[in-house]
């Protein structure tokens, strides 16, 4: 059986879909089409030698005109038809978008619709943005009219804002939660809880993310002279869409206060998260944040907030905290309170984290409702995965 993936760029494959692709080479022959433009060969061939067949689309630049949509439309429909699939997986709204729109144009048994998070664009009530919002609603509802589509959710707060809306409906739609956490890469790791607690941030430096909110409480704490290190890492990226300025970037590089230890790769992931005691990511609202549940993984107390695909990831006041978005007092509180937790709660706190996603979010679990939902079709998950 031939099965795809339809990724906007191979970063992001790599970071959040290689290693469940990996585990179903095991059961199908796998393939990917991504944007490979910043790929090296060595990397495109390690991928091969795992039984992985890339294939390049050209991924659609950030403009909201018309041509680059038609041009990816046309290139990625080119590239599935030349493959012969049975089933596909699109990635993302915005890929997702372009699935249920080439329905009528490839011969495919089943198309699923990965919607790993609205995004802040989601909710922007500006002219263009609203239009093309009409244009996935109409789109999506006539694929929920057929029975060979799935919509795919992270969080059942997502699922059922898009039935609410009508993108989707409850028949058509289920909730599988993330891609699967790495556990041999994302481990359990003992912290002596005792000494000066690190505070750890990782996103791309992005608004919507809490990035603001995280520095202000951190530099509110350094006031109050707390024994406490503040860490963060993340791309800058202007071209984003709802980036932080370009004067608090270039305050953050030159804050004596805050360690920002720029971009980080993959593989450097794990070592900073060893590195740090609790994982703050006050965002405005996720799918299911990788980076919180590897975060998790490795044994971290959490502070994250009570938004949709965060909720997901912690209980409250067992393996972390949960506060309002956009509140920086309430942040700073729950740094502070965990920074004068006994040792005795934080060492709870952070077995409690890797027992839970151990449980729920493992790539052992993940990759078995991947199997199932590939061999057996929808009818054996429950709708609600919490």
């Amino acid at each position: 059986m031939k099965v795809c993936f339809v990724i906007p760029n191979f970063n992001f494959f790599k970071t959040h879909r290689a290693d469940l692709i990996k585990e179903l080479t095991a059961h199908y022959e796998m393939h990917v089409i991504t944007d490979i433009s910043l790929a090296s060969k060595q990397e495109i061939n390690e991928f091969s030698k795992q039984n992985i067949k890339i294939h390049h689309v050209q991924a659609r630049n950030g403009s909201m005109s018309f041509k680059p949509y038609f041009q990816y439309f046309v290139s990625l429909k080119k590239e599935i038809n030349s493959l012969n699939l049975d089933y596909i997986f699109y990635t993302t709204l915005e890929i997702s978008f372009f699935g249920a729109l080439l329905k009528n144009f490839i011969n495919i048994k089943k198309s699923f619709f990965l919607v790993t998070g609205v995004g802040s664009t989601f909710y922007n009530n500006k002219f263009k943005y609203r239009i093309f919002r009409i244009f996935q609603k109409i789109t999506f509802k006539i694929c929920a009219l057929r029975s060979n589509d799935l919509f795919i959710f992270q969080n059942n707060d997502d699922l059922n804002l898009f039935n609410s809306l009508g993108f989707a409906h409850k028949k058509n739609s289920m909730v599988i939660p993330g891609n699967g956490i790495n556990n041999n890469r994302f481990s359990f790791f003992q912290r002596d809880f005792s000494q000066q607690p690190i505070f750890f941030f990782a996103s791309k430096l992005l608004v919507s993310k809490g990035v603001e909110e995280y520095l202000e409480a951190a530099r509110q704490l350094k006031k109050k002279n707390i024994n406490a290190k503040f860490l963060i890492a993340g791309k800058y990226d202007r071209n984003e869409s709802d980036p932080i300025s370009a004067r608090s970037y270039e305050a953050l590089r030159n804050d004596d206060q805050i360690n920002y230890l720029g971009e980080l790769s993959y593989e450097q992931m794990s070592e900073a998260l060893n590195n740090s005691t609790i994982f703050v990511l006050p965002s405005y609202g996720e799918g299911l944040p990788k980076v919180l549940l590897e975060a998790a993984a490795t044994g971290l107390p959490l502070i994250a907030t009570d938004v949709p695909g965060c909720r997901d990831c912690i209980e409250n006041g067992k393996n972390g905290i949960l506060i309002k978005p956009r509140d920086i007092q309430g942040l700073k509180n729950a740094m502070e309170s965990l920074i004068f937790s006994h040792a005795d709660t934080m060492l709870e706190y952070s077995k409690r984290s890797t027992l839970i996603v151990n449980s729920k979010y493992s790539l052992d679990v993940i990759t078995k409702k991947y199997i199932c939902l590939i061999d057996g079709g929808s009818s054996n998950f429950n709708y609600d995965m919490r």
